[in-house]
Parts: C-alpha cells; sequence; structure tokens
C-alpha cells in the first residue's frame, strides 16, 4: 500500500510534551512526607537543645540551624522574657498538659513555596526532651517581602491591617499589596504577635477540652464539640488573647525590648550565635 501523498512517517507528533498529550499532569511540586512521621512541618532533623526555667517549669527549646539567607527573629532568651512576663496563672495547666517546648524550626525550600507561615502549635510532640505541646517559630529570610492580592474576605484583610502594623514598609499599587520586613519587623511579629497567638490556642484548648474533662465530663463528647468548631472561630479567640495580652504587657512596659543576643551564652549552650545574626555586609570599596 502506497503511503498518502505528503505524508512523513518521521514527521513529530504536535501533540507530544503538550498538556493535551497529558504532560505535566502528574508532576505538582509537593511537600514530600514519609507515612507515619505526621506533618511535614512537624518533622525535626539536626537540632540542639536548650532547657530555660519558666515560673519554676522547664521549657525546652530545639533550635534547627537556618540555611542560608534565613535567620532566627527571636532568640531564646527573647522568647523566655516574653512568657515569663505573662502572669503564672496563664501558662498553668494540668499535670501533662502544659507548654513542653518551643522550636525554632528552618522550613525547607518546597515548604517556602507552598506553605508557608510564621508558626504553629503542636498538640503533643515528642522530639528529644520535648514531650507534649509545643510552639514552632519558623525562620525567616531577611528582609521579607510580602505580596498580598487587593481581593481579599474579611479574615485577610484583617490579618493584612495586623501585619501592616508591624511592617517596616508597606504601599500598594493598582495589583497588589507589597509590605517588607526588616529584622525588627520580623522580631515584632513572631514574638509579640505569633507566639501569644499560638499559645492562645493552646490556653483555648485547656479552657474548653483539658479542665471539664478533669471535672467530670466525657473526654470524647468534649473533643468532638471542640473539633466541631469552625476554625474562624478558633482563630479569632487566639487573636483576641494575643491582642489582649501584648496589649497588656505594652501598659506595663514588658514589651517592646531589644534583642537578646548573647553569643558568648549561645556558645556555652552548643548554639551557633550565626542562626540569630544578620550576616555582615561587605566592606565598602574605594
Amino acid at each position: 500500500m502506497q503511503p498518502k501523498p505528503g505524508w512523513n512517517a518521521t514527521r513529530r507528533n504536535r501533540n507530544i510534551g503538550t498538556p493535551k498529550a497529558g504532560h505535566g499532569q502528574k508532576n505538582c511540586l509537593v511537600i514530600p512526607s514519609r507515612w507515619g512521621d505526621g506533618p511535614s512541618w512537624a518533622q525535626i532533623r539536626s537540632y540542639r537543645t536548650v532547657r530555660r526555667d519558666v515560673h519554676g517549669r522547664p521549657l525546652h527549646f530545639v533550635v534547627q540551624r537556618p540555611r542560608r539567607g534565613f535567620l532566627h527573629p527571636c532568640t531564646v532568651d527573647d522568647v523566655v522574657t516574653v512568657l515569663s512576663a505573662l502572669p503564672k496563672e496563664v501558662l498553668e495547666a494540668p499535670e501533662g498538659y502544659g507548654l513542653a517546648g518551643v522550636i525554632l524550626r528552618q522550613p525547607s525550600r518546597k515548604q517556602v513555596i507552598l506553605d508557608r507561615c510564621w508558626g504553629r502549635l503542636a498538640w503533643h510532640l515528642e522530639l528529644g526532651p520535648v514531650q507534649g505541646p509545643a510552639i514552632y517559630l519558623d525562620a525567616q529570610p531577611v528582609p521579607l517581602r510580602l505580596r498580598r492580592s487587593l481581593r481579599l474576605d474579611v479574615e485577610q484583610e484583617a490579618e493584612l491591617g495586623r501585619l501592616r502594623e508591624e511592617a517596616d514598609e508597606v504601599h500598594s499599587d493598582k495589583r497588589a499589596h507589597h509590605l517588607t520586613f526588616g529584622l525588627e519587623g520580623l522580631r515584632r511579629v513572631l514574638l509579640y504577635r505569633t507566639l501569644l497567638h499560638e499559645l492562645g490556642h493552646l490556653v483555648d484548648f485547656w479552657d474548653r477540652v483539658v479542665r471539664p474533662e478533669l471535672l467530670g465530663g466525657d473526654l470524647l463528647e468534649l473533643h468532638d464539640a471542640y473539633d466541631s468548631q469552625p476554625e474562624r472561630e478558633r482563630e479569632e479567640v487566639a487573636h483576641r488573647f494575643a491582642e489582649r495580652w501584648s496589649a497588656t504587657l505594652r501598659e506595663r512596659g514588658c514589651i517592646p525590648f531589644p534583642r537578646l543576643v548573647d553569643c558568648a551564652a549561645m556558645e556555652a549552650d552548643g548554639l551557633d550565635p550565626a542562626a540569630f545574626l544578620p550576616p555582615k555586609a561587605p566592606p565598602e570599596t574605594t
């Protein structure tokens, strides 16, 4: 059989390598996670631990070394100072439910792209000496530049307003809002907002689940009632807690305070001071 005139058997199919032929449909960027290890953000490796006492109770810090371009805006002593400024009764919790640790984490590259955040609360973490609830505070690049859409819902608008108060530079154009955070701006967000916000989630859980259960309530029913609450309402409770105590600590003169960086003490604890210090600027040439 003779081929049709003009037909070339070696000609490449124009659909090869295109979405029509399936290209790109199964190569989405995802954060790798091993089964049984919990969420990807909770997987911590290569870290140092430091112990401090807050209101007479031990609090363990897990510190990851930041990668190039990142640092931890809050030092261990910064976090201890804020938590120690809170009244002791705020941090009091039934045995086994109190805050067990603070994790200064370095997010992976994919986590920065797909799941960027300021911090998180782990309800129960088993990591070295940390056995119980823990607050995560993520390392950040300095400076950090954020872009927010002009089309925001009510919760997003409220969050934008909170970030505007702490940003070092803010401007808007016809396409988006642009916020720039230097080291001090990042520290304000993490230390005076995120830390208190995540603590607010934990205190809310104590008040709504743990303490009623100790008074004779049904644990499963209390958990179900807590989990069935809309996420928006839980976030509002944590925001109110953070705003109330941030304002109270400001009125008492506890915050703001200068960044606590003691390189000798960090080295004595086995920490690298470079994890908390911005890179030195190159010398100027003349």
